[in-house]
């Protein structure tokens, strides 16, 4: 294997390796399946037990474990038998100290109200008193959508009306007329990625944050893309992989 930097989950049959961004093979797929590397550590399955290798594709710590984490604390919290404990990357027994909590600020860029089984939109607007000084009125924008969807972090919202989806933006102007059969915004936590994931046709693709088609409707189904740029998706009911926001998929297939 050559060193790379970047190692993407790369499937080939129902078997799992890693390539780097261009798609180049560098871990020969040979697991029953992989996670993604966190720490320079990346899990896999062998025999149905679960291990690690790091970016050489040496397997560091054996696959001889019935659940694993993600190395995210530079330890994984890893089951055997019936004794859980955590593993430091050398595969010895640690005790995991020195947690770090945070506190994200998380904007809320919207506030709903219902009436007549519809939501509608409540705010505040800057408008010019008599007086001529600018001050903040309470308004709001009629209830008429079927259904709403807000991630945290998103200044945009996907809304429903007569059956069809469309996306509106935190100053409340439709960015994306109704005209999608599903959409998704990303919904991870604390992730600045306003990409959405869409269907049409009983396809699903995605969506940028101008909302323009950013791949196109042709899978299965679909996950928002996650920290690292990537996104699940799949042919079929059984056969997913991973693609990037070029569209680049990580998989193999006819």
């Amino acid at each position: 294997m050559v060193y790379s930097q970047v190692a993407i989950p790369y499937r080939h049959g129902n078997m799992w390796g890693f390539a780097d961004e261009s798609g180049w093979i560098i871990i020969t797929p040979k697991y029953e399946a992989v996670g993604e590397f966190v720490n320079g550590m990346a899990w896999v399955k062998k025999k149905n037990k679960y291990g690690f290798i790091n970016r050489l594709g040496e397997e560091v710590i054996k696959a001889k474990y019935k659940e694993v984490s993600d190395f995210g604390l530079d330890a994984s919290f890893v089951r055997r038998g019936n004794k859980s404990y955590y593993l430091d990357r050398h595969g010895r027994r640690t005790v995991l100290g020195g947690v770090r909590c945070y506190n994200e600020l998380i904007v809320h860029h919207f506030e709903t109200y219902t009436a007549s089984g519809k939501i509608g939109l409540l705010g505040k607007r800057l408008r010019l008193s008599r007086t001529g000084s600018k001050v903040f009125v309470r308004d709001t924008l009629k209830a008429i959508w079927e259904d709403f969807r807000q991630a945290d972090s998103h200044p945009f919202a996907a809304v429903k009306l007569n059956g069809k989806w469309g996306i509106i933006k935190s100053d409340w102007e439709m960015m994306v007329d109704y005209k999608y059969d599903d959409v998704l915004p990303n919904t991870y936590q604390n992730l600045p990625d306003h990409t959405f994931v869409y269907r049409l046709e009983n396809k699903y693709g995605f969506l940028d944050e101008s909302g323009e088609v950013l791949i196109e409707a042709k899978y299965y189904q679909a996950e928002p893309f996650n920290k690292r740029g990537l996104a699940k998706v799949w042919l079929n009911k059984h056969y997913w992989g991973y693609i990037d926001k070029t569209g680049r998929e990580y998989f193999f297939h006819d």
